[in-house]
């Protein structure tokens, strides 16, 4: 099994979109954990299409990450 894990994406401040060097790591991944301070749903989403994704809440993050 191939774990993913990343933090900090402070989207839309740091995280436009999901960077090539970080896609390449994402590619063929089983499992994606994001430790928080995603800022915004649409990481969450994009992060999804390349494996299922677990994510905890950082101090940056609302409801519309708790709800995802």
């Amino acid at each position: 099994m191939r774990i993913v894990v990343l933090s900090d994406t402070h989207a839309p401040r740091f995280w436009k979109r999901c960077p090539p060097a970080v896609a390449a790591h994402l590619a063929g991944a089983d499992l994606i954990l994001h430790a928080g301070d995603v800022c915004t749903r649409d990481v969450l989403d994009e992060l999804s299409g390349f494996a299922p994704v677990k994510v905890v809440l950082g101090n940056n993050d609302g409801a519309e990450v708790a709800a995802w």
